[in-house]
């Protein structure tokens, strides 16, 4: 996989981003772009989208189909606590599969 990716903070509270990924052995182009809103430093709202441009013949997706065209589209929201610690929940739709829910909880031992 080739990868390239770049992020700009628009404002204090404001940051977006893009991703793009070849990967070699399918022949697929993706491209992910995604935003940041912070909130009064303690809170965050995320939203994003990851698009398959697929290059081989062997390897096409149903894009017809309203589950698959958004299935690139997340979600999440996390909050920072105690100055160490955090919790982020996002939310993935998988097209034909549902949606996938991931939580993380992080704390800093160290500054």
């Amino acid at each position: 996989t080739l990868a390239l990716g770049a992020a700009r903070n628009l404002h204090r509270s404001i940051e977006l981003s893009a991703d793009l990924h070849y990967r070699v052995p399918d022949q697929n182009w993706e491209l992910s772009i995604g935003g940041e809103l912070n909130v009064m430093n303690h809170a965050a709202v995320r939203l994003g989208y990851s698009s398959n441009f697929v290059t081989s013949s062997a390897n096409k997706i149903d894009s017809t189909s309203l589950s698959n065209r958004l299935s690139g589209l997340g979600m999440g929201i996390g909050f920072k606590f105690m100055q160490k610690g955090s919790l982020d929940y996002a939310f993935v739709p998988m097209g034909e599969f549902g949606g996938t829910h991931h939580m993380s909880v992080t704390w800093r031992f160290q500054k």
